[in-house]
């Protein structure tokens, strides 16, 4: 997934920090007589009017202090003056990368299936979207209405409909109009969420249930790498739509909420201006009254405002990017100029080379090698138990010659007993019960069709109990308890390892190598049998395996395994051994790729190779116009970024702040 440089910084809305972290510290006192509603800065990019000037509040202030200001102060030393200043400067860039990115933007045809969607939800929904420009036009014109009322908020709703219905985007529109239908939705999911959290959290009772706890060493997950986000299907939004507040506990859930809506004032983070009903009969209506109070809406307005960036971020992102097809000559020529730096900072400096090829990913490249040899492999180890090391104390007595060594680790690895190491991740809630057994989810393991999907083990007791998901569903949900893995005997562990491998059996000492056309399969099922099985962490997510040297690994590793990695890379990839060493119990190795494969030739077939590889996935090509791409990119946009916020700080009338507004806030806590 690509990371997102614009994203800009927002308010974080966390219970916690705003009912305990903040005001037990000291760092932040209340003042209920503050006036929240003082603007502290204003942002206009043209500087003339061209782009409406928005306003930044003083409320704003607070929330990002609390939000996360208050970090600056507690862990980096910054006093509080130089944070509130910090913040200042952050709202002040966001609001001129944002208008940037709405007068790109600009020009669209008009939204009115937005419009439809918003309103098919509820008559009052689009009263959320509105700015705060249209919700005092609005105001002005109907003081007889009372804010978060029914009445109030479905005239706010056709205000903004009748402000936008049929008309193009301009930079002066609301946030709403700038994104996709699935953002408004996602936007009302993470708020609702956030609602129901916060009420919870000001419950006077909360139910408490007594279990046996037990104490898990928390064992490393696979790393998968994150996906692109998928668009909403109809479905998955329509799920959105459906979620509700859960007031449904009656006075218990609405006290909870009056008293956060109480503490909220207290804060300065809502006006006590604004009021909410949570008696409005149409649940919706009811819902959107309660996210309308500032605290929540400004969050909205946040989520809103970064998915404009995001779709301003593609935009850029196409205006630099290179392609296989139009760009595949000047690729191949920074690859060459890749290749000559490599040899020029490589040639006769193995320790630098064999540095740079451990390091190697899909984003790390190396393009010159100095000898042959080199390979990846994927290592497992099973540690000696008791038992085994016993058996190595008995024979290894005295004066002993290699053959007795090699004689006494092969008696000794068959007391060794595999335990499936995953019990915290059944602990943690990472698989799901099927069958009476539990199966991780396919975040945690790799090939979730094959045996070491689930978990092989004992669980002593499973606590089953009813709560509601999401959507207000009544769900089945478990905990376990006393979950420990089973052993596997030597022999037992041998017969998993060859299934892994799809082979028939696999002989201790011997090298064998697997099917051709089955890498991938296996590849993933033994990474799922390291995860399981083996005690060596430090070989769990690399990204081919340990770097195997024709040069240096015989000094590096101990001699069992440096030479089963060389044995097997006699073959290459696929090949695989099974073996023992006296310093730490029963491994197994497989070679996953070897280093000449990463490199292309400096002539006319390395080239043409290089050129195909563009377009296939999971090439050193493919992965090297990605990063060029990541790289181009980043050096792009963050640039651009720059120039906006440096063009608009020293554009005249652009940002202008009233330092008088919030010099209470400054001078108060210094």
């Amino acid at each position: 997934m690509k990371k997102f440089l614009l994203r800009i910084l927002t308010v974080v809305l966390s219970v916690i920090l705003i009912t305990a972290s903040v005001t037990s510290c000291g760092l932040f006192e209340t003042n209920t007589d503050r006036d929240m509603a003082q603007v502290v800065a204003t942002v206009d990019i043209d500087g003339d009017g061209g782009v409406e000037t928005e306003s930044i509040y003083k409320r704003e202030l607070i929330s990002g202090f609390m939000s996360y200001g208050y970090m600056y102060v507690q862990s980096y030393g910054y006093t509080t003056a130089q944070t509130y200043e910090l913040i200042l400067d952050n709202l002040i860039n966001n609001k001129i990368i944002l208008q940037n990115a709405k007068k790109k933007l600009a020009g669209a045809e008009n939204t009115d299936a937005l419009l439809d969607s918003i309103n098919a939800y509820s008559e009052t929904a689009l009263a959320l979207f509105a700015t705060q420009a249209e919700v005092e036009d609005f105001e002005s014109k109907n003081k007889n209405l009372e804010s978060g009322k029914e009445d109030y908020l479905k005239g706010l709703a056709k205000y903004v409909d009748s402000k936008y219905r049929g008309k193009k985007v301009t930079a002066n529109d609301a946030p709403f109009r700038f994104v996709e239908e699935q953002d408004i939705w996602k936007a009302l999911e993470t708020m609702k969420d956030s609602a129901n959290s916060l009420i919870k959290s000001f419950l006077d009772e909360e139910e408490d249930h007594e279990h046996e706890t037990l104490s898990y060493t928390i064992r490393t997950t696979p790393d998968k790498g994150e996906e692109d986000e998928e668009d909403l299907t109809a479905e998955e939004i329509a799920d959105i739509q459906k979620k509700e507040l859960k007031l449904d506990g009656g006075n218990a859930t609405v006290n909870a909420l009056n008293e956060a809506y109480e503490r909220f004032v207290d804060l300065g983070l809502i006006d006590s201006s604004e009021k909410f009903d949570a008696d409005i009969k149409d649940v919706k209506a009811r819902d959107v009254s309660i996210l309308s109070l500032s605290y929540f809406k400004s969050a909205i307005k946040s989520e809103l405002e970064n998915a404009i960036i995001v779709s301003y971020e593609e935009v850029l992102r196409e205006e630099t990017k290179l392609n296989a097809t139009d760009d595949a000559e000047s690729l191949w020529s920074a690859y060459l100029e890749l290749k000559s730096a490599n040899e020029n900072e490589y040639d006769g400096d193995v320790s630098a080379m064999e540095t740079a090829l451990g390091a190697v990913s899909d984003s790390s490249f190396v393009a010159y090698v100095e000898g042959e040899g080199y390979v990846y492999v994927s290592h497992l180890l099973v540690k000696f138990n008791d038992d085994a090391n016993a058996v190595l104390e008995e024979k290894l007595v005295g004066n002993y010659k290699a053959e007795d060594v090699a004689n006494a680790v092969k008696d000794a690895v068959q007391k060794i007993e595999a335990t499936d190491l995953r019990s915290s991740w059944v602990q943690a809630g990472y698989g799901v019960l099927e069958n009476g057994k539990v199966k991780f989810k396919d975040d945690y393991v790799y090939d979730n069709a094959f045996e070491l999907a689930y978990f092989d083990g004992e669980i002593e007791k499973i606590y089953a109990h009813s709560e509601e998901n999401e959507d207000g569903q009544k769900i089945l949900s478990f905990n376990y308890y006393g979950v420990t893995g089973n052993k596997k005997s030597y022999s037992e562990f041998l017969d998993l390892t060859a299934r892994v491998l799809g082979v028939n059996s696999v002989e201790y000492g011997v090298k064998g190598k697997i099917a051709d056309g089955s890498f991938e399969t296996v590849n993933n099922r033994f990474e799922d049998l390291k995860f399981a099985y083996s005690e060596d962490e430090g070989n769990f997510n690399n990204y081919f395996g340990y770097l195997y040297s024709p040069v240096t690994s015989d000094n590096q590793f101990v001699s069992a395994f440096a030479e089963a990695a060389k044995d097997v890379s006699l073959d290459g990839v696929g090949a695989y051994k099974v073996f023992g060493s006296k310093e730490y119990g029963l491994h197994v190795v497989l070679c996953t790729k070897t280093v000449a494969e990463l490199i292309y030739a400096n002539d006319d077939d390395g080239k043409a190779k290089f050129i195909a590889d563009l377009s296939l996935e999971d090439t050193v090509a493919f992965n090297y116009l990605e990063a060029t791409n990541a790289l181009l990119e980043s050096n792009y946009i963050s640039k651009l970024a720059d120039k906006f916020v440096q063009d608009g700080l020293s554009k005249e009338g652009c940002v202008v702040r009233f330092e008088k507004t919030y010099a209470d806030l400054v001078e108060e806590a210094e």
